[in-house]
């Protein structure tokens, strides 16, 4: 099953933001992959995120850092990201949590 097929299931439930929307991943030509976002509507808190890509242990980096500080999801949505890079699908899963809306979609 590809890293889309398991995007796409997911999405179901909770917003998936694909890798191949990132500039970075198609410039290291690694598209594969996807950032989904775990909130909580009543307080905008971050209950988990799921990363499926090359260095998602890069990825996961701010998420870790925002529950473990109590940073509501909107204040990560509004912080600086570096463009290209692939932490921007991270910054794209909290702003689509935040309003519904997409930067590279």
């Amino acid at each position: 099953m590809s890293s889309h097929e398991v995007a796409h299931i997911c999405s179901q439930k909770h917003p998936v933001i694909l890798l191949p929307h990132s500039h970075r991943a198609k410039a290291n030509d690694e598209p594969e992959g996807f950032v989904k976002l775990l909130t909580d509507k009543s307080n905008g808190m971050i209950l988990g995120c799921h990363i499926i890509a090359p260095n998602a242990g890069d990825l996961i980096t701010p998420i870790t850092v925002a529950m473990h500080h109590k940073t509501p999801v909107k204040d990560v949505a509004q912080a600086c990201f570096a463009h290209p890079a692939l932490s921007e699908a991270v910054k794209e899963a909290c702003i689509h949590a935040t309003s519904g809306q997409f930067i590279h979609m």
